[in-house]
């Protein structure tokens, strides 16, 4: 079990999030609060209705997605939106995002890990935005 503020804190400096600038404005890091201890984590690609059901089910104490439910301007809480924020918060789990910052990421980014599954050698960085 590790102290859910201390995990922040760690992936926080791991992955850089503070200051990299995200398309659309994502927000990156602690997005839904959840248990102040996990104990279990899920991972997924994104916040979605299914993903979270099944983190629920399998009794995660927090999410760490790449796409996570913040992108720039608030939104009404409704619909699609609303039942994936309910189901975190009746659920007491939390939701921790990294977009662009695990992109870049030169060790568990994911273009580094496809490239060292596949035995290719990244030739350098792919891209830039907002110069990063």
């Amino acid at each position: 079990m590790i102290p859910r503020d201390e995990l922040v804190a760690y992936l926080d400096d791991y992955l850089a999030v503070r200051g990299f600038p995200d398309y659309r404005g994502a927000y990156n890091g602690l997005q839904v609060e959840g248990k102040t201890e996990v104990r279990r984590i899920a991972l997924a690609v994104d916040a979605s209705l299914v993903t979270i059901a099944r983190a629920v089910a399998d009794g995660a104490d927090l999410m760490i997605v790449h796409h996570g439910l913040f992108w720039g301007a608030t939104a009404p809480v409704t619909g699609f939106y609303y039942r994936r924020l309910a189901q975190l918060i009746k659920n007491d789990v939390g939701l921790y995002s990294s977009h662009l910052p695990l992109d870049a990421h030169a060790e568990v980014g994911n273009n580094h890990v496809l490239a060292r599954l596949l035995e290719l050698e990244p030739a350098g960085a792919f891209g830039e935005y907002e110069g990063m």
